[in-house]
């Protein structure tokens, strides 16, 4: 049981610092070259599809890169880490019921300006 144990957090203990490294390696990549990637992003010259992809590109690197690769190196799915289809429905009426509310409330209170979901994104110009 204990050979087993250290084997079971040797492994966990390598996942973390792939994960580790990955994210550490977005992360600095981004600091060094930040002003050069949001000049990029924010000249309107240049296509929003591939700014979105350079965005969603370091964003996927910092927080979802390190975790595929330790599910493509143990060779284990998604779903065994909880996410499934089940319920999917459920959830997302579930999320607009609870969202519903709030909604009503700034669209009686005047404080509604219309539905913006870019405004805070660097890759429109507004």
């Amino acid at each position: 049981m204990k050979k087993q144990l250290t084997s079971n957090r040797k492994k966990l203990d390598i996942d973390i610092w792939i994960i580790v490294i990955c994210t550490s390696l977005t992360f600095f990549s981004y600091m060094l070259f930040a002003e050069q990637l949001m000049a990029y992003i924010k000249d309107v010259v240049n296509p929003v599809l591939l700014r979105l992809i350079l965005v969603a590109g370091v964003q996927f690197g910092i927080a979802g890169l390190g975790i595929t690769l330790v599910c493509l190196y143990r060779k284990q799915s998604f779903m065994s880490f909880g996410l499934i289809k089940n319920n999917t429905c459920r959830a997302i009426v579930g999320s607009v019921l609870c969202f519903v509310p709030y909604l009503i409330y700034l669209v009686l209170s005047g404080q509604f300006k219309g539905y913006h979901p870019l405004v805070y994104c660097l890759l429109m110009k507004f």
